[in-house]
């Protein structure tokens, strides 16, 4: 069973700023749970039978989207945890002191490691300074929030559905950190399989449609920010996101700075795509710098009736518009590794038991808005809102001709970063990621691991992932998320 709460969070632009205010006011104010409770395939098709608890979340953002999220655990390596930690708040001052005295006794040596972002002393630091902090707290660890790329809900993260044993069950991300003792919480954005509900809009009409990643920052990730900490108790939470989902932070960030503040704990980016310039992908490239006709249909609402990409025959199309050579590109068994290697970067190192990546409905399931917004960023080398293509348009949204950036420095240097992305990814590539990194500034923990010979999807599902990457970001969030 699963409890469904309906929270919001205001637009942050407008045409007017003391309008946006008060709807800040009113929104916040009427934010209100709903007790109604309902049943979804997600926990039984992909968690409980790795032997994990799994409740199901609904929360309804202010623009009528109703998004499934779950709650994931270890029962037992929970209480552990949160025993661990509530003893340790409980612990005598006395014992507090001679911690004190021995980091006091250490810290020279940390601060002439700190220059460095990505030293090894300098994450050993940053990470007892946090677990310390933390559990001192009578608040339970924090949670962590995985959130998922463009193309794929919060299935991502996981493996085979509905089989009786799942081989490299030990390597999904979200069974790591559930082992480990942490609160794990998976987010399935707007339109996604398991969040497929408007309260207005069916699949069918074109405003179901119209969005892009600007309202999953406006009003998705806060919407469920605030179910997670009012369920959880935990005052703050881990976002850990892949593709779309380890840029969102940033963009949130620089949208809501305060409230990221006091909201987030931390940040893990697998292959962030914040800044997309430089494309090398033979398909990339082509489409983002020739593809205005698209645009153009875009705006004239002339794509079917809608800006659906979860149908499989528009999805071919669309290759073939490219110039790809659907007939060649598909193995035997209907696997589209080889137009993901030209998409986004040769694979490498698939792990032979990851999902089938095939062309079907879920596998899509984004809107042609969203494209283009991406489409947008590329030509204008920027991390930036939604472009109405109209100064008149833009204006009266943003009060300024062209969008607004997004800038990933407004990122409270309270919070750490962990950046992780492949050499050989053409979507995160080594200049972008090293564009973002800078961003993000030196006076904050921050590291940064490039994976040899990784490539965009090696990063998920590689065979070697749990630990390149992965393990990585378990220890990152340290002892049960402390």
């Amino acid at each position: 069973m699963a409890a469904r709460l309906q929270l919001s969070l205001p637009l942050p632009f407008g045409s007017l700023p003391f309008l946006s205010l008060l709807l800040l006011l009113v929104l916040s104010a009427a934010s209100a749970v709903n007790g109604v409770e309902y049943e979804s395939s997600f926990c039984d098709r992909y968690v409980r039978y790795l032997g994990l608890t799994c409740r199901e979340y609904q929360v309804t953002t202010v623009d009528g989207y109703v998004l499934n999220f779950q709650r994931i655990r270890n029962a037992t390596a929970y209480n552990a945890s949160t025993a661990a930690a509530t003893a340790s708040a409980a612990a005598p001052t006395t014992a507090n002191a001679t911690t004190s005295s021995s980091s006091s006794s250490s810290s020279s040596s940390s601060s002439s490691s700190s220059s460095s972002s990505s030293s090894s002393s300098s994450s050993s630091s940053s990470s007892s300074s946090s677990s310390s902090s933390s559990s001192s707290s009578s608040s339970p660890p924090y949670p962590v929030l995985l959130d998922h790329g463009l193309i794929l809900g919060g299935e991502l993260w996981f493996g085979l559905a509905n089989v009786t044993v799942d081989p490299i069950a030990y390597k999904r991300l979200p069974v790591i950190l559930a082992n480990r003792g942490m609160d794990v919480w998976v987010v399935n954005h707007r339109c996604t399989e398991f969040s497929p509900r408007h309260v207005t809009y069916s699949t069918t009409q074109w405003q179901y449609w119209d969005w892009d990643f600007d309202q999953l920052v406006q009003f998705d990730l806060p919407a469920v920010l605030r179910v997670v900490t009012a369920v959880s108790g935990a005052p703050k939470v881990h976002l850990v996101g892949y593709n779309q989902g380890a840029m969102l932070p940033f963009a949130l960030a620089s949208t809501y700075p305060e409230y990221t503040r006091q909201t987030v704990a931390s940040v893990a980016a697998i292959a962030p795509i914040a800044y997309l310039v430089n494309i090398t992908s033979p398909v990339l490239d082509p489409w983002a710098n020739n593809w205005s006709p698209d645009i153009f249909f875009y705006q004239n609402r002339v794509l079917n009736g809608a800006y659906n990409l979860t149908a499989t025959e528009v999805l071919v199309s669309t290759l073939r518009r490219v110039g790809f050579n659907f007939y060649t590109v598909f193995t035997p068994s209907g696997n589209v590794q080889d137009i993901l290697s030209n998409v986004t970067g040769p694979i490498c190192c698939m792990d032979p038991y990851a999902p089938p990546l095939s062309l079907n409905p879920q596998w899509v399931a984004t809107s042609y808005r969203a494209l283009i917004h991406y489409q947008q960023e590329i030509r204008a080398r920027q991390f930036q809102l939604w472009d109405f293509l109209s100064a008149e348009v833009n204006i009266a949204n943003y009060g300024s001709s062209t969008p607004p950036l997004y800038y990933p420095s407004r990122l409270p240097t309270n919070i750490p970063v962990l950046l992780i992305s492949g050499s050989n990814d053409w979507f995160a590539d080594p200049p972008n990621v090293a564009r973002l990194k800078s961003q993000l500034g030196t006076s904050r923990w921050l590291e940064h691991v490039e994976v040899p010979m990784y490539s965009h999807f090696d990063l998920i599902y590689g065979e070697n992932v749990h630990v390149d990457v992965f393990a990585k970001v378990a220890n990152f969030l340290g002892p049960a998320g402390r």
